[in-house]
């Protein structure tokens, strides 16, 4: 028997926007959304590719197109369950209740939530977890109202020109593309990036001569590449942003290799962990590929000596250096309170939350 497990709702907006070629929403086994609530709720509007669970009496009816048992994701959604608890439904709230001790006297049942109710039928007929939208729709909806629709038939041809969107690393400030995302007004929009990490070599049309906001970091898709010059100046870069309430897209070409290794070296900096822990963390998040071809990717721009001396530097702890004659060298060297905008120094408020990476010294 399967697993019955929450989803949260970054981990399906991740699922709907894995790529290979093409949008993996095209792969018939790949995902199959259901949607419990009433059928005048999901004509309204529900989420992209998502089926109407119909209803036979009191009995949920299980899709005959779909083959459960080969389908990789299965994800059900409600209005906005959020436990897998049972609930108190007052069938007759109406009526006055004399004292808890004859409350089903007066027609209430505990029960659970209708996506939970329709997963525990589910993982009958599967071999991999069935996954409950923790919130269910309205939560679903409130952070990607731009994956709401009223389409019911999805054509195999509609599916193929899908765009996705980019990849959710931390949920409202990281996201990883690659670079037709980032020249996309819509993604812009949509997602309210404010902020761009380019590593590539093409130039984007979006934040031009805006150093404040566009970090620019070209370097070639090639195994001889080195990114280690710039990574301080990244991590510093993004680390501000984040503490400004910025939304940040990285990116590279095909927002694989550059992209990931650039935000790998972020969430080591971040949360002061290790090259595998922060890779396994990273390939949770990219589905579409492979686990191997993530490391692989990775280490062609940059190897594994670039990230274990960032992983050196978490472990032996940090070592101030006298400043060096270069101011650039020096701004390597500020503490997190300080940044570098518009060619001089901004000092954020003493009052403020502090950042939770800490600097390189």
């Amino acid at each position: 028997m399967a697993d019955l497990v929450f989803c949260e709702p970054t981990e399906l907006y991740n699922i709907l926007n894995q790529v290979t070629k093409l949008s993996r929403l095209t792969e018939p086994n790949y995902l199959c959304l259901f949607d419990v609530r009433s059928k005048w709720e999901y004509d309204e509007s529900h989420v992209i590719t998502a089926l109407h669970v119909k209803k036979k009496g009191n009995e949920y009816l299980i899709p005959e197109s779909v083959d459960l048992e080969c389908v990789k994701y299965c994800v059900v959604y409600d209005n906005n369950t959020s436990s897998m608890e049972m609930f108190v439904k007052d069938a007759a709230s109406n009526e006055e209740e004399d004292d808890e001790d004859n409350c089903n006297e007066h027609g209430q049942d505990l029960v659970c939530g209708a996506a939970v109710e329709y997963g525990r039928i589910l993982i009958q007929l599967t071999h991999h977890p069935v996954y409950i939208l923790r919130g269910g729709y309205e939560r679903f909806s409130g952070l990607y109202h731009f994956f709401r629709t009223q389409r019911i038939i999805w054509m195999p041809q509609e599916l193929d020109a899908f765009q996705p969107y980019p990849i959710e690393i931390i949920p409202g400030k990281i996201f990883v593309g690659d670079f037709s995302q980032a020249c996309n007004p819509k993604v812009q929009k949509d997602l309210r990036i404010n902020a761009h990490v380019n590593v590539s070599m093409e130039t984007s049309p979006f934040f031009v001569d805006d150093p404040d906001r566009l970090l620019h970091i070209q370097i070639e898709d090639s195994s001889e590449s080195k990114i280690l010059p710039f990574l301080r100046y990244l991590c510093h870069f993004i680390e501000i942003h984040l503490h400004l309430g910025s939304v940040v897209l990285v990116f590279s070409t095909q927002g694989i290799s550059r992209s990931c290794a650039a935000v790998v070296a972020f969430l080591m900096h971040k949360n002061q962990e290790t090259l595998k822990v922060c890779l396994e963390f990273s390939k949770r998040k990219l589905l579409g590929v492979t686990g191997t071809a993530v490391l692989a990717r990775a280490q062609k721009v940059s190897t594994e000596i670039i990230f274990l001396h960032f992983e050196s530097r978490a472990q032996t702890g940090r070592r101030r250096r006298e400043p060096s004659c270069n101011p650039k060298e020096n701004l390597l060297l500020l503490p997190p309170r300080q940044c570098f905008l518009r060619g001089q120094f901004l000092v954020l408020e003493q009052g403020s939350p502090s950042p939770q990476a800490t600097d390189w010294q």
